[in-house]
């Protein structure tokens, strides 16, 4: 985990001291970490960059074939048909209440401008090693440049001004993910209901956060057969794009999401450059 100082310039121009301002009183209830089973799914919401359509378009025609024929050799029909719209996430949140979108959208932090990133290097990640369930295959962020700096600065911000919106831990975190867990994840899990994004402690950012975008979610178990094939296939994607694929992130969203984290729908999407949002159901434009 990276330490980086509260007040570092790209977290002093989001107005961090300020984060906190509108968020709802929501009780939340972490019992569900006591169970060895997951905390069952209602709803969950977050808020993510949604991929270019250009980006989504390299990737469906250099690699989507192989992702597909793969899936189907495992017999993992389920992943092949998933439902995602493609991005990469800033913070995700649990919680019934089918107003908390618009709960989420009041405690917006200001968005940062366009940002301009490289997505490169494709690899396999479990929820929690060992934990079997749920699994992904990724494409990472490379880890440098204003772009990637900026997106983490907001990840620290937006982090502490929608996770107290949560009624608890995502379900995907807890039972068999949770007891997997290292000490500081469980910590994070406790404390904003998700572990892998970025915190303020004793006046530091802690930075565990990890930008990616994900091709394949699954709840079928990791086995040693399914982590050599799709490890292999990452190998192969990795051989064929590189360099990754350079993308600019011009708008940011609030979405709902499945148990795994694929996004099922658009909800309220905000322009980087004008700060303008679309209510994505109505084609209306909304004032915060």
């Amino acid at each position: 985990m990276v330490r980086k100082t509260l007040y570092g310039a790209a977290i002093a121009l989001l107005g961090l001291s300020t984060i906190q301002a509108a968020v709802a009183d929501t009780k939340i209830d972490n019992s569900a970490l006591e169970s060895t089973a997951f905390r069952p799914h209602d709803r969950t919401f977050g808020l993510v960059y949604t991929m270019p359509a250009e980006v989504n378009e390299t990737l469906h025609r250099s690699l989507g074939g192989m992702l597909t024929e793969r899936l189907l050799t495992l017999a993992l029909e389920t992943e092949a048909i998933r439902t995602n719209i493609p991005h990469v996430t800033v913070v995700h949140i649990h919680n019934a209440d089918p107003t908390t979108p618009a709960k989420m959208l009041e405690a917006l932090p200001t968005p940062p401008k366009p940002l301009n990133v490289t997505l490169k290097k494709f690899y396999t990640t479990e929820a929690a090693k060992g934990a079997g369930q749920p699994w992904w295959l990724d494409l990472g962020v490379v880890k440098e440049g204003d772009g990637f700096e900026r997106m983490m600065a907001y990840n620290t911000a937006a982090t502490a001004a929608l996770t107290p919106l949560r009624d608890g831990p995502l379900p995907r975190v807890t039972g068999p993910v949770f007891a997997k867990m290292a000490d500081a994840g469980k910590e994070l899990v406790k404390t904003v209901g998700v572990s892998g994004v970025n915190v303020v402690k004793n006046g530091e950012e802690l930075r565990s956060h990890n930008p990616h975008n994900t091709l394949v979610y699954s709840t079928k178990t990791f086995s040693p057969e399914i982590q050599q094939s799709m490890g292999a296939l990452a190998d192969q994607f990795n051989q064929i794009l590189p360099e990754g694929i350079p993308a600019t992130f011009k708008t940011v969203s609030i979405v709902e999401l499945a148990f795994s984290g694929n996004v099922t729908r658009e909800i309220y999407r905000v322009d980087l450059e004008t700060g303008a949002v679309l209510d994505v159901a109505t084609g209306k434009t909304v004032t915060r």
